[in-house]
C-alpha cells in the first residue's frame, strides 16, 4: 500500500543508542480522536472537493462515500475495477482537480481487477446530480506488476512514502517514508526550493548509513523514530500541518502518526533553523491517513475502526523544557532538563522504565514554581543493564500530570564521543573521542554536509575551526565503523 501511494501522490501533487535529548514546549498541545464518520469499511483517504464543502471518503473496497453533515451516502461505486483481495489493494487514494467546482474531475489510484496493475484513473461527477459520477472513466497511467525501474530522476532517495501533503499557507512539501527495517522518517522541502533533490535512500535509511554508498548532497529527514513500539513504530502514516482557526495552540504543527504503535508527533520549526517535535504516546492506532476540511480542520482517517475522527486539542503543557537529555555513565544514568518557562510547577517526578510500557517512579525534584528558566539534573544509580526509558512526569500546583517525551538509552554503554560547549559562538567545535572514530560530519537542517574531517588517526580532546557558517542549528555526525552517533549544535 505504502509504495502505490507514493506513485499517486507524485502524480497528482508533483506540478545502537548511546545519549538521547528531546525538546518540548508550553504550546505543546496534547490532542484527542473524536468520531465524526463510523460505520465505514476500510476507510483510506478522505478529501473535500473545491467548491464544495462535504467530505469525499473512499473506502478501500471500491466505494467513495459522501458524509453532508450528520448524513452518510455512496456517490461512486468503483468496486467491479478494482482488485480489493490483500491488505495493500484495492482504492487507496482519492484527490480533486483543483478547478473541480468547474471541470468535476477527480482522480483515484487503485490495483486494477484484472491485473493487480497500479492504475491511476480520472472520472467525472455527473454535470445535473452532485452526489453521482458519470460512467466510465479514462486510465491515465498503468504501471505493471512487478513495477519496472523508472528512469525519472527528480527526487530520488524516497523509499516508500506513505502520505504526503503540501502546508496550504507555505506551499511546503511533507512526506511520510516508510523505512526498510529500523527507521521511519519525516521529510521536508519548502516551496521556494528548486525541484529535484535526494532523500538519502539507499545510502541511508533516516539519518543512518545503510549501505556502503556514500552520498554528499542528501536530504536529512525532519525527524525520524526507530521500531521500538514504546516510543516509535513500524509503519509511518504522513500528515498535514494544522492551519485551521478552531484549535490554535494546533496552529503550524505537522501532524503524523505511526499505523501499528498509534504513537503521534507534533513538529514545527523551532525558530533557529531546526524543529521542535512533541510526542504523544495515548492515541488510537491503525490511522491510514489525514484529511483536512474546507477551513483546514484536521480529521484522521482510522481504516482499522472504520471512523473519521475529528483531531482536536485538549490542553496545552504549562512547562517549557528546552531540552531532555539522559547519558549512560559508570554505575548510573545522568538526566539533565532545562526549562525555560514554568507556570505553578510543583515538582518533577523521574519516571523509568525497562521496556517503554511500564514505567516506576525513582525520585522526584522540587520545580522552581513560576521562573523563566532553571536547569535540573538527576542521578539514577544503578539502573538494570540494558535499555532504559525515562521519561518527566510534571505536576502542577493543582495537582494534575503531564508527561515529558521518553527518552531511550542503554544502561552502561559509552558515547563515543561528546561536545563541549553546543551552543557555540566562536566557530570553534571541540570534540573529544571516547573510543576510535572514522569521520566527523557538520550537516545543515537542509542535509548538506558544511564541513568533514578524517578522524582515523585523531583521539582524545580534539577543536577544529569552522569555516563561517550561517546562525543555526546543525548535526554533528560521527561515523565510527557501521555506526552512525550524532548530536545537535547550536551555532550563534
Amino acid at each position: 500500500m505504502r509504495n502505490v501511494y507514493s506513485i499517486f501522490r507524485f502524480v497528482i501533487l508533483s506540478t545502537a543508542v548511546f545519549t538521547s535529548s528531546v525538546r518540548l514546549s508550553a504550546q505543546n498541545p496534547v490532542l484527542s480522536y473524536s468520531p465524526v464518520v463510523s460505520g465505514l469499511t476500510s476507510p483510506v483517504d478522505a478529501a473535500t472537493a473545491p467548491g464544495d464543502g462535504r467530505l469525499f471518503i473512499a473506502q478501500q473496497n471500491g466505494l467513495i462515500r459522501i458524509r453532508n453533515g450528520a448524513a452518510l451516502s455512496t456517490f461512486a461505486n468503483l468496486g467491479p475495477a478494482i482488485l480489493t483481495t490483500g491488505n495493500e489493494q484495492g482504492l487507496l487514494s482519492l484527490a480533486f482537480h483543483p478547478q473541480y467546482a468547474t471541470n468535476r474531475y477527480f482522480f483515484v489510484l487503485y490495483t486494477a481487477a484484472t491485473t493487480g496493475a497500479i492504475t491511476l484513473a480520472r472520472y467525472r461527477r455527473d454535470a445535473a446530480d452532485p452526489n453521482t459520477i458519470e460512467a466510465g472513466g479514462t486510465v491515465l497511467l498503468t504501471i505493471p506488476k512487478p513495477s519496472p525501474l523508472s528512469s525519472y530522476s527528480n527526487h530520488n532517495g524516497g523509499k516508500l512514502p506513505w502520505r504526503w501533503s503540501f502546508d496550504r499557507l507555505t506551499g511546503d512539501m511533507w512526506i511520510g517514508d516508510v523505512g526498510q527495517s529500523a527507521w521511519e522518517e519525516v521529510n521536508w522541502k519548502p516551496a521556494g526550493q528548486a525541484s529535484g533533490g535526494n532523500f538519502g535512500w539507499k545510502c541511508y535509511e533516516g539519518n543512518h548509513v545503510y549501505s556502503s554508498c556514500t552520498l554528499t548532497d542528501t536530504i536529512s529527514p525532519v525527524f525520524e523514530y526507530n521500531r521500538d513500539p514504546a516510543t516509535g513504530g513500524t509503519s509511518i502514516t504522513g500528515g498535514i500541518v494544522y492551519r485551521g482557526t478552531a484549535s490554535p495552540a494546533m496552529q503550524g504543527f505537522y501532524i503524523v502518526t505511526d499505523y501499528v504503535s498509534g504513537n503521534l508527533w507534533k513538529i514545527r520549526p523551532n525558530g533557529s533553523g531546526g524543529w521542535q517535535v512533541f510526542p504523544q504516546y495515548d492515541l488510537d492506532n491503525l490511522v491510514a491517513g489525514f484529511a483536512e476540511g474546507p477551513t483546514g480542520e484536521l480529521y484522521a482517517i482510522n481504516r482499522g475502526d472504520g471512523r473519521i475522527d475529528s483531531v482536536t486539542v485538549l490542553s496545552v503543557l504549562p512547562v517549557t523544557i528546552s531540552q531532555f537529555t539522559a547519558t549512560p555513565a559508570a554505575g548510573f544514568n545522568q538526566l539533565t532538563w532545562t526549562t525555560t518557562a514554568e507556570v505553578n510547577t510543583s515538582r518533577f517526578h523521574i519516571e523509568y522504565s525497562t521496556n517503554g510500557t511500564s514505567f516506576a517512579r525513582v525520585g522526584e525534584i522540587a520545580a522552581a514554581g513560576n521562573s523563566t528558566g532553571r536547569q535540573y539534573s538527576y542521578r539514577h544509580n544503578n539502573p538494570q543493564m540494558g535499555n532504559a526509558y525515562y521519561r518527566l512526569a510534571m505536576q502542577d500546583a493543582d495537582g494534575s500530570i503531564a508527561h515529558s517525551e521518553i527518552v531511550r538509552i542503554k544502561s552502561g554503554s559509552i558515547k563515543p564521543f561528546s561536545i563541549a560547549p553546543t551552543i557555540i559562538t566562536n566557530l570553534q567545535l571541540n570534540l573529544q573521542l571516547a573510543q576510535p572514530a572514522e569521520e566527523l560530519q557538520l550537516i545543515s537542517t537542509s542535509g548538506a554536509v558544511m564541513f568533514s574531517k578524517n578522524l582515523r588517526l585523531l583521539s582524545g580532546n580534539q577543536s577544529f575551526l569552522l569555516p563561517a557558517l550561517p546562525k543555526g542549528m546543525y548535526v554533528v555526525r560521527v561515523i565510527t565503523g557501521n555506526n552512525v552517533v550524532k548530536e545537535k549544535i547550536v551555532i550563534q
